[in-house]
Order: structure tokens, then sequence, then C-alpha cells
């Protein structure tokens, strides 16, 4: 079983029509869960800065991701869905730069 920890959630958001979140947390890493099972499984994961990340939005016009960090940078995000639930998530696989 795949075991993440995180360093306290400090940012999230909710995907408008699938049932995911995105978390962004105080060491600067983006992961995406799949809600819509009963246990909740994490469907991406990226190293998004050193810094927290302290804001994150769904655009939902623009099927994108747009994440802050308290560094003052903004990255923007593509997310493709490749999931295979016998496989720990890729960073490669979900998250993309926009």
């Amino acid at each position: 079983e795949n075991t993440i920890k995180l360093s306290g959630a400090a940012a999230f958001a909710f995907h408008p029509t699938l049932e995911w979140i995105f978390v962004g947390d105080r060491r600067g890493t983006l992961l995406a869960w799949d809600v819509s099972i009963e246990k909740p499984s994490m469907i991406g994961i990226i190293q998004v800065s050193s810094q927290p990340i302290t804001s994150v939005a769904w655009l939902t016009t623009s099927r994108i991701l747009v994440t802050l960090s308290k560094d003052g940078n903004m990255k923007v995000w593509k997310t493709r869905v490749i999931v295979n639930p016998h496989r720990p998530p890729m960073p490669a696989n979900f998250f993309e730069p926009a």
C-alpha cells in the first residue's frame, strides 16, 4: 500500500465535475486524489516548489490548475489522466506544465 505523508495541507481545490481533490502542502508538493471510491486513491503527485503552496485553483473554462507558492511563483498545469490501480502514481502521468 502506498503511503504519502503530507506536511500539512496548505491549500486545496475541487474539480467541478469529477470527484478529484487537489492538495498543496507546506513542503511545496501538489497532490491529486480521486475520492469517487470508498478508499480515496492518489492519482498524481509533483514537487512544485521548495516553498509552501499557498493557493490552488481549478479554472473550469480553461481546464487547467493554477498553483501559487509562498515565494510568489505561479505555475499553470494541465492534467492528464493515466490511472493504473496496480502501479503507484508517477509525476509525469498526471501533472504537465501548461
